[in-house]
């Protein structure tokens, strides 16, 4: 049995999580090679193949290589997950992961989703669109767009929210917070996973970790209070997002024809082809965030395109702030609008699980 980590949110989130929820579909992307043949004459001979192929084909077209070669291998992975192998989901913005049983050998494609008994829940976003397959693929019926979903695996859940702090050991919850390729083979922390469950199903929090981190948060939030003004505060956003992985960047405020609205940070995940834009506001501990942060990085994302744009690129908007609470009016805007609001004691455990000492 082989276990692995498998990131849904970045590709098509407003499909893929629905497939997966209410129809026990894991999906990755590549719908342009979506064919059975694809899948058998690759099966047959040596799953390597994936990779050199997908690599070839981005060499072709002249992408990135390095972000090539890690989505070439984690299509790999994905298909040739089997039977019985168990694939750790992660909910970054709930601070929780799943964990679910591959139901059979087989990988599917979009044909094959008609052959499924899927409740009509499963094949709608949130703006109850609804995706059907048509010439091989996968689309919007509403606008006819290609939903770039290729490729599906039949899982079965095994538990659901586990809380990375609270259940998740410390080599564990690290392999999690990596969000640099698709799907990971974490086959070697197969000890830490089944603890994990176990703890969870149990209740039986690693009470250690948990309090530490909780007490540690505190300290690191006081420390923001009394020595990190504004710029700094941007500056510790930009060396977090980094040492995740990202690309960062810090928008000119001045000669922006066209754009609205103010971002303070954007940080590109090239591998996952993401861009997450960040309102950054330095605020008292004791204070709350209002509305104008959460309109501000509204505004801009919205001048910035689509939240899946025709570049394959996916755009989600945070604000981060070092207040402990937002405002009533700010969170409920936030959340018609898929903005994630992250305050001071999250951000300051993010900073702990990624590793402060270089930040």
């Amino acid at each position: 049995m082989n276990y692995y980590r498998h990131m849904i949110s970045e590709s098509h989130s407003e499909w893929s999580h629905p497939l997966l929820e209410h129809g026990n579909l894991l999906s990755i992307g590549w719908s342009d090679f979506a064919t059975t043949d694809f899948i058998t004459r690759h099966q047959a001979v040596d799953w390597n193949g994936v990779y050199d192929e997908i690599k070839a084909y981005g060499e072709a077209c002249g992408w990135n290589p390095r972000s090539t070669g890690q989505s070439a291998g984690s299509l790999q992975r994905f298909l040739q997950m089997k039977k019985d192998d168990k694939v750790i989901v992660p909910v970054p913005d709930m601070g929780t992961f799943h964990v679910y049983e591959v139901k059979s050998d087989d990988c599917l494609v979009p044909e094959d989703l008609g052959n499924l008994d899927l409740p009509p829940s499963a094949l709608k976003n949130r703006r109850s669109d609804e995706a059907v397959v048509s010439g091989g693929k996968l689309h919007n019926r509403g606008t006819g767009d290609v939903i770039d979903l290729g490729f599906f695996r039949e899982v079965n859940l095994v538990m659901s929210d586990i809380s990375r702090t609270d259940y998740a050991d410390a080599p564990l919850s690290r392999r999690l917070m990596r969000p640099q390729q698709t799907t990971l083979d974490v086959t070697d922390l197969s000890e830490s996973i089944e603890n994990a469950i176990i703890r969870c199903g149990n209740k039986q929090v690693i009470n250690l970790r948990s309090q530490v981190m909780k007490r540690c948060a505190g300290d690191v939030l006081d420390i923001i209070e009394k020595y990190i003004e504004h710029t700094k505060f941007e500056k510790l956003i930009c060396d977090y997002l980094h040492r995740l992985g990202a690309s960062v960047e810090t928008p000119s405020k001045k000669n922006r024809p066209g754009i609205e609205g103010d971002a303070d940070v954007i940080a590109t995940f090239e591998a996952l082809r993401v861009i997450i834009y960040v309102q950054a506001k330095r605020h008292k501990i004791d204070s709350k965030t209002d509305d104008w942060a959460k309109q501000q990085i509204e505004s801009y994302t919205r001048t910035q395109g689509e939240m899946v744009g025709d570049d394959g690129y996916t755009r989600i908007p945070w604000v981060i702030s070092s207040a402990e609470k937002f405002t009533k009016e700010c969170e409920e805007g936030a959340k018609s609008k898929n903005i994630r609001l992250i305050n001071g004691p999250e951000f300051a455990e993010m900073l702990l699980d990624a590793g402060i000492e270089t930040l």
